[in-house]
């Protein structure tokens, strides 16, 4: 697929897989996306995806920790309070895992890519059939 700005985009392996597990057991993800909101919305909805997250919060900006309390506050309106080690956050770069520990040190944090190699790994990391 190609965005609005003429990027091709695919989607990682496994992650439609992943996605549709989570929903069936139970497992809320949502999303702190450090993007540009408007062509991140299409793609995923273009992909079938969007329906399977709840409250996500995608801006352009690298304060993913502001994010996440942003989807939690949403949560929270919504009848939905989690704890901070019920909640996992994972993420390819090393900087958010760092910032997001410090603003949230009880929260789980998972570097994808080392700590897990994928989708599938991370599922089953997650307790998920």
């Amino acid at each position: 697929m190609v965005d609005s700005e003429g990027t091709v985009v695919k989607l990682n392996s496994g992650v439609k897989s992943f996605l549709e597990t989570c929903n069936a057991v139970g497992i809320r993800v949502s999303i702190a996306s450090w993007n540009k909101p408007k062509v991140t919305f299409e793609l995923l909805n273009e992909f079938g995806l969007l329906k399977y997250f709840q409250n996500p919060v995608i801006e352009f900006h690298p304060e993913k920790d502001r994010m996440i309390d942003k989807i939690l506050k949403r949560f929270k309106r919504q009848g939905q309070n989690f704890k901070q080690d019920e909640i996992v956050f994972v993420d390819d770069n090393p900087d958010m895992l760092a910032k997001v520990k410090m603003r949230f040190p009880k929260m789980r944090t998972i570097l994808f890519g080392v700590d897990v190699a994928g989708f599938n790994e991370l599922k089953s990391l997650l307790g998920a059939p």
